[in-house]
């Protein structure tokens, strides 16, 4: 299953594999939004909508674009050897930006919150505390997705994109099997970025272990 995995074939044949499997992503990406656009309501879908926005444009910055580096040297240190030392090195900066930045959006928690009461709707209706929450959510789930988006670019990268097909599904799909659940037995907003913050944690984690796996099948990488 790892060596299928982890196989680098001809554009010709990786497309041939992953475009079905991003079209489906798409499709399940859309179907999602519109049930729980029903499921939620206009006003909670609204507070998902805030949510989303802080972890939007945090997740670009909480690394500082170190996604974009491991993209570009990746290759590099692969071509000549020396894969393994560079991702150890990289993880450990990415970690400590990334807890770093955390720390700093959560203690501006309180601002952030304040700000979102201008924006919206939706915003102006919640309580002090609720727009705390969902400020906090949405940090969370922004440094949670920039951990993300720094193991799909390694991925990509690596040029495996069975396994980038794979994680990019599996996230599409657990998020939508568990925000769907989640508006089902409870629908809120928050219980939707709780759902979001734990499918990222998870496709972080799983991703990393898989990158893991390919450096240790492959140690002259």
């Amino acid at each position: 299953m790892r060596r299928w995995l982890f196989k680098v074939e001809p554009l010709g044949r990786t497309l041939s594999f992953y475009a079905p499997l991003a079209l489906l992503e798409k499709a399940l990406t859309y179907g999602r939004v519109l049930l729980l656009t029903w499921l939620l309501g206009a006003y909670e879908f609204g507070v998902w909508g805030l949510g989303m926005m802080v972890f939007a444009v945090l997740a670009p910055v909480a690394t500082l674009g170190t996604n974009e580096a491991l993209g570009r040297y990746v290759s590099f240190y692969q071509a000549r050897g020396q894969l393994a030392p560079f991702l150890r090195r990289a993880a450990v900066v990415v970690l400590l930006m990334a807890a770093a930045s955390a720390a700093l959006a959560l203690l501006a928690c309180g601002q952030v919150a304040a700000l979102l009461a201008t924006v919206s709707e939706a915003g102006r209706r919640l309580g002090g505390r609720e727009r705390l929450a969902v400020a906090a959510l949405g940090v969370v789930n922004g440094v949670l997705m920039a951990l993300y988006l720094n193991v799909q670019f390694c991925i990509r990268a690596l040029r495996t994109y069975r396994l980038l097909a794979v994680v990019e599904l599996a996230y599409t799909v657990g998020f939508t099997a568990l925000a769907l659940a989640a508006g089902l037995v409870r629908p809120t907003g928050l219980n939707v970025l709780l759902a979001h913050a734990a499918v990222l944690g998870v496709m972080a984690l799983v991703g990393g272990w898989a990158v893991h796996a390919y450096v240790r099948r492959y140690p002259g990488a």
